[in-house]
């Protein structure tokens, strides 16, 4: 594979040079973890040098060295014993890394045909075979592009199209890299599809972000992927066709299966590949049968390959040395078979959604790590009060009506939160009666808390006479227990009163507080009931009642009927740590109150954790630190990062799997989306979206090279130019003093000192690099390189297509075409790049840049609701000597509906003569969404117009 261009040449049509058929040729932002990259700046350019690089953010003695060059949409990049790397980009490419830090010319593997990078998606994982050196395999994980997957093969493919915002799948490939090209090649009739061979096998690509994470080999020689849960990011998902979203079309086509139309509860479902970790054989895909839940009739089912669940998008996940067991054996040709299913303990970097981040312990199979019910510690409000049922576990005791089979068990009867009891009870709702189902007297159904079994629970607020009455059928005459279940945040007990059949059985109750309104609890008392149906009363007495939530009547010397063995019950899996978005400094530790679950704020003596509590947005897992060269302090700490935030911590784990302590790393890493030890030269390499490979290395008693903090002013003007270049802010980590040169390109000494200045001349439009050396007294040195134009103005640039303020609409993903004017005095030969940038709350998820001067984008409807969202499109336009101009505008939702109205296209409240000019342009279009195809049948065309002329006037 490999040959396609990351932008296809299209054809010009109109004044908005769009496509003429229905495939999206737009390429889209691939994989940002869950943000994205930096806009870097559009007037100069200011590298720093290769070599190793003092960094104020870094611990003492510790320096950073710019790995490789030239990189774009980098996200992730894994060693060899050689002292050379196999890096990956999203995009689709495999590069090899020299063992000095230089990037070979040509890629060894390029996908980029297949690879789908739009949005969230691309090729995010890659993993080495433990045997590569014997075998050269390597394992690919990415989200197919819809046009390959549809037509590969077939006489309508076209290599160089791509067809983005739509469903599709994830797919895993083995390919062999050629023993006999130093492995800088590979072999393209060696691929192997290990997981998606065809489009109702892979993992449902269904909405714009969540799709797949890692790859990586457990110590047993068994591979492990990470999936997300493919769900909306945006709002509650339970199923069905939501905003930017291709669930209608996923389950026409057999890419997600009818029962997999439940949303974020995808990632509960066994049956889904959806928000889990599986476990793979790598010889074959197919599932291991050590694996918790294998299927020896059907190995390649989802179920027979989950290791672990209940995920939301588990990016970057690694594997704790030394944990698993080495027990694989190798067969001819080395390829290792997988032994024991004991892969290791997973590190798991979960991203959260609105409120929490969690990392969390995977060390042993078959765990649930609670997503959507749970969000970090916490009941996940929206998703916990969502009865949504099983669609693949009926309740056979639950009554039917006739003629249908029974209901199904609700995915909350199936998981329950973290609890100290050795063997907890699974109470099946069907021995229940739930209390919003009895008479009410002064109480009102209110399920505002999480935690409560069937629709909902009762408040019980009034003093006195509040009541809730059960209708309860006993077998036979007898004494039964009567087991009230009901929560009571705090203070004293809240006593009840309770009545069989109008007799008072027990004057007083008391309910005991249960420390929070969504921890339930069971109060039980023994009465005697009559066979036949008799009416149980709990009666408020003087002070306001508990919430109760149901009610449960057993022959004294049962149990509460419980959930049927075999059903796939769970118990939450609640993180090694969890940290808050906003708020403050909140970072907590799992434990117990009692026998309520809580989260305990690290640096607090309950929690056992010695650290600083610490807020972030989107959690990275990263690598264990070994016992080697650097310092005793770091040894055995395992390191962890925040994309958005750019910091770097770590945190020791005891022999029983519990954190004892927190610190930090590093601070200003860039928009980090990969971080992982190198074993075999004792750096830790660190990947920031989209073009930085860093490699983190401890100098020992090295003599550290100085930091350097340099600018010039101005960057450009007539000739001669005179020019102050400031370079004050640089300093030595050790204190000592330093020596400043300033040298043109060509090794022409300009001047020394900290600041200075220089009269660049230039016959005509020049280019003028400068490089700044500077040198501390030991002679460690660092440089920066800085460039001036003179006779040279950066081009004039104004988007024509869009102005600053223009709203989008609410109703689907909308087109919006891309032009602009831009001159330059000087140049003719101007290149364009405009980039598109979603703007959510305090982060950004941008587009990569396009190169065409006439395109679209994409803007999915975002907005309207509790987060804020918003999107910015960017021109950048550069001439010959690399010097820049960009006019930037904003686009922000419709929340009134005023771009809904049919026949509106420029946004001004009004359909009129600008509107049909906006229509001609676009006239002949075929294609999804376009926003002139107001019948929605695929074409602008005369239907259109009509549909036009009879809006005319304001908008309604």
């Amino acid at each position: 594979m490999g040959g396609k261009k990351s932008r296809a040449p299209r054809p010009h049509g109109g004044r908005w040079g769009i496509l003429s058929r229905n495939i999206d040729l737009h390429l889209d932002r691939g994989r940002r973890a869950c943000r994205g990259l930096v806009v870097s700046s559009l007037l100069a350019t200011c590298l720093p040098a290769p070599g190793a690089v003092a960094d104020s953010s870094l611990p003492p003695g510790f320096v950073a060295q710019t790995v490789g060059s030239g990189w774009y949409g980098l996200v992730g990049v894994n060693f060899l014993p050689d002292g050379r790397s196999l890096a990956w980009d999203y995009l689709g490419r495999v590069w090899m890394i020299n063992a000095d830090g230089s990037k070979q010319v040509q890629p060894v593997l390029n996908l980029i045909q297949e690879v789908g990078a739009w949005r969230d998606h691309g090729m995010l994982g890659m993993a080495i075979d433990p045997h590569f050196m014997d075998n050269g395999h390597i394992y690919l994980l990415y989200v197919v592009d819809r046009h390959h997957l549809l037509h590969f093969g077939t006489p309508e493919y076209l290599p160089n199209a791509n067809h983005y915002y739509s469903a599709t799948i994830g797919r895993l490939t083995r390919y062999t890299l050629k023993k006999e090209s130093n492995f800088t090649e590979a072999d393209p009739a060696s691929r192997v599809v290990l997981l998606g061979e065809s489009i109702e096998t892979g993992v449902p690509i269904v909405h714009q972000s969540h799709g797949v994470g890692t790859l990586l080999f457990g110590e047993d020689g068994s591979l492990l992927v990470s999936t997300g849960d493919n769900s909306s990011y945006a709002t509650t998902d339970v199923g069905g066709q939501v905003d930017f979203g291709y669930v209608e079309q996923a389950l026409k086509e057999g890419i997600l299966k009818p029962f997999e139309d439940v949303g974020s509860f995808r990632s509960q479902l066994l049956d889904s590949l959806c928000g889990k970790v599986l476990r793979l054989d790598p010889a074959t895909g197919d599932g291991l049968p050590s694996n918790p839940f294998f299927d020896p009739e059907a190995p390649r089912s989802a179920r027979s390959r989950v290791w672990a669940l209940g995920l939301r998008n588990p990016f970057r996940v690694e594997l704790l040395p030394e944990t698993g067991a080495k027990t694989c054996t190798c067969r001819q040709g080395k390829t290792c078979e997988p032994g024991s299913g004991q892969p290791g303990t997973l590190l798991i970097g979960e991203v959260g959604w609105t409120a929490r981040e969690e990392y969390n312990l995977c060390d042993a199979p078959g765990l649930n790590f609670g997503w959507p019910l749970f969000e970090g510690m916490e009941w996940h409000a929206g998703y916990a009060k969502a009865a949504i049922e099983h669609p693949l576990v009926p309740n056979p005791d639950a009554p039917r009506a006739p003629g249908e089979g029974p209901p199904h068990f609700l995915f909350r009867d199936l998981l329950i939160h973290d609890t100290p009891e050795a063997e907890p009870r699974f109470i099946n709702p069907a021995a229940l009666l739930q209390a919003e189902d009895g008479v009410l007297v002064g109480c009102a159904v209110a399920n505002a808390h999480p935690g409560f079994t069937g629709a909902g629970y009762v408040s019980m607020p009034q003093l006195t006479g509040g009541s809730i009455t059960w209708k309860a059928e006993a077998p036979e005459d007898g004494l039964y227990e009567l087991h009230f279940r009901a929560a009571l945040g705090g203070g004293p007990p809240r006593p009840l009163r309770v009545e069989v059949d109008g007799v008072i059985v027990a004057a007083t109750v008391p309910f005991e507080a249960t420390g929070s309104w969504t921890h339930y609890r069971w109060t039980s008392i023994t009465a005697p009931l009559k066979k036949g149906v008799s009416h149980i009363r709990v009666v408020t007495t003087g002070l306001a009642g508990p919430s109760m939530d149901a009610l449960a009547v057993v022959h004294v010397g049962e149990e509460i009927k419980e959930i049927p063995i075999g059903a796939p019950t769970f118990v939450h899996r609640r993180p090694l740590l969890d940290w808050v978005h906003w708020g403050g400094d909140l970072t907590h530790v799992a434990g117990f109150d009692g026998d309520r679950p809580v989260g305990i704020l690290i640096g607090t003596p309950a929690s056992g954790v010695v650290g600083v509590p610490f807020q972030g947005l989107c959690a990275i897992g990263a690598s264990r630190i070994p016992v080697n060269g650097w310092p005793s302090q770091w040894h055995g700490v395992h390191l962890f990062g925040d994309h958005t935030l750019g910091w770097l911590k770590g945190f020791r784990l005891n022999d029983d799997g519990a954190v004892t302590e927190v610190m930090n790393f590093a601070q200003n890493q860039g928009e980090i989306v990969f971080a992982r030890y190198n074993p075999y030269n004792e750096s830790l390499y660190v990947v920031s979206w989209a073009q930085t490979l860093k490699r983190i290395r401890y100098a020992g008693g090295e003599n550290l090279p100085p930091i350097v903090s340099a600018h010039a002013s101005p960057l450009y003007g007539p000739s001669p130019l005179t020019v102050t270049l400031d370079a004050s802010g640089s300093f030595d980590p050790e204190g000592g003093s330093l020596l400043f040169t300033w040298r043109l390109k060509n090794g022409t000494l300009i001047a020394t000192g900290p600041v200075t200045s220089y009269v660049f001349e230039g016959r005509g439009p020049t280019r003028h690099d400068l490089i700044l050396v500077v040198q501390d007294d030991l002679g460690a040195e660092s440089s920066k390189t800085l460039s001036i134009w003179t006779d040279n103005t950066p081009p004039k640039v104004k988007i024509t297509s869009l102005s600053d303020g223009d709203l989008y609409p609410m109703t689907g993903d909308t087109k919006f075409h891309l032009e602009a004017k831009f001159s330059d005095d000087e140049h003719d030969d101007l290149k364009c790049a405009w980039q598109t940038i979603l703007h959510h709350n305090t982060h950004t998820h941008p587009e990569p840049p396009d190169s065409e001067c006439i395109t679209k984008t994409v803007i999915s409807p975002l907005g309207c609701g509790e987060e804020t969202y918003f999107f910015e499109v960017t021109l950048s336009v550069s001439d010959p000597l690399g010097l820049s101009g960009h006019d930037t505008v904003f686009l922000y939702p419709d929340c009134s509906g005023v771009v809904t109205c049919l026949g509106e296209l420029t946004f001004d409240g009004i359909v009129d003569g600008a509107d049909i000019a906006t229509l001609l342009g676009m006239w002949g279009v075929k294609g999804e969404h376009i926003a002139a195809d107001f019948n929605q049948d695929g074409l602008v065309d005369g239907a259109d117009l009509a549909i036009l002329l009879g809006a005319w006037g304001p908008c309604p």
